[in-house]
């Protein structure tokens, strides 16, 4: 476990996501199978909306795919090397307690590794704000090597 006072890099330096599809403002906490990372909905954050004044509860799977890629791009980090592209194969059971996360709600992203195999892990998710859980799910993602991503980047031709 890293610890709560270790100064973790900016999150742009954690994953590849750019305004206005970044929506993780901070890391929080890391460790060798688990991540915590906040994020604060606004007005910048593409799908917000207007007249909701908040995101969309079914971004939450998004802000959990976030933080499996900042929690990847933080062990890339930790060995001097940039994060590298990561991709969500699919969610089971995400269940949400409201319809929009409002504007400015600190929202507490946690992501645990419950498996992983030949760069195909799954995570445990949940989000929540001041300790209520507000959506949770399981996320199954592939990192591919670099010969796999080549592969297809190419379309996947033989």
């Amino acid at each position: 476990m890293i610890s709560q006072s270790t100064a973790f890099p900016p999150i742009k330096q954690l994953v590849p996501h750019r305004a206005p599809m970044l929506y993780l403002n901070k890391m929080v906490d890391a460790g060798k199978s688990f991540a915590h990372c906040q994020a604060r909905p606004n007005t910048e954050h593409h799908f917000f909306d207007t007249k909701q004044q908040g995101l969309p509860s079914w971004v939450g799977i998004e802000l959990m795919a976030q933080t499996i890629a900042a929690w990847s791009g933080f062990h890339y980090y930790q060995k001097g090397q940039s994060p590298v592209i990561g991709f969500l194969v699919g969610s089971r059971r995400y269940q949400t307690v409201t319809a929009f996360f409002a504007r400015n709600q600190v929202l507490d992203i946690h992501v645990d590794e419950v498996m992983s195999h030949e760069g195909v892990s799954v995570f445990s998710c949940k989000i929540e704000s001041n300790g209520a859980l507000l959506a949770s799910s399981q996320l199954s993602t592939f990192e591919p090597s670099n010969a796999e991503l080549t592969h297809i980047k190419q379309g996947g031709a033989s």
